[in-house]
């Protein structure tokens, strides 16, 4: 089996910082202008999944199919966790749902009445009750699955740009024969 070297780059030699990529990703032509660029929190989410990755094209060409997958990917995933934060602060209070459920019980009279008469009133006893539901909680636990997997499919669209470098699995090893 015939071994190759290639010189690699690792994702943190290019990119060292947020200042470094924020000054990168503005001078592209894809950026509209200041506030074009992803947020701090999205380059350390890629940062810290792939710092340590080797990237599988040159440098430049790199930088340009992550300038790609950034521009059509970033700003669908920052809108997403902004909602699911704005959903994740809500209280009961925000969510409840309040209803009004009112019940008339009526007894028939024993003696028969004329419904021509004005005054009839069967009902004996009413029972109201008023009921506020609360699903801040199972909301949150949705929200939380929805925020691993929207965080989740978001690092695997960048998975392409990155190559694994597999150490030999085992080191060879000669042994002497002992001499009795």
């Amino acid at each position: 089996m015939e071994g190759r070297e290639f010189d690699t780059r690792l994702f943190l030699n290019i990119f060292p910082d947020y200042e470094t990529f924020k000054k990168w990703y503005k001078s592209l032509p894809l950026s509209s202008g200041d506030n074009d660029c992803p947020l701090e929190k999205t380059f350390a989410l890629i940062k810290y999944e792939y710092d340590d990755c080797h990237v599988a094209f040159s440098v430049e060409g790199f930088k340009q199919h992550f300038a790609i997958d950034l521009y059509s990917y970033y700003r669908e995933f920052e809108g997403t966790t902004k909602r699911i934060d704005q959903l994740m602060s809500l209280t009961d209070e925000d969510v409840s749902i309040d209803g009004i459920n009112v019940m008339n019980m009526a007894q028939i009279p024993e003696e028969e009445s004329s419904t021509d008469v004005e005054t009839v009133n069967f009902i004996t006893s009413q029972q109201k009750s008023k009921m506020i539901k609360g699903k801040t909680q199972i909301a949150r636990e949705q929200l939380s699955n929805q925020r691993a997997y929207t965080v989740q499919k978001f690092l695997k669209r960048f998975a392409h740009l990155f190559i694994k470098i597999i150490s030999p699995s085992y080191t060879f090893v000669v042994e002497e024969d002992d001499e009795e």
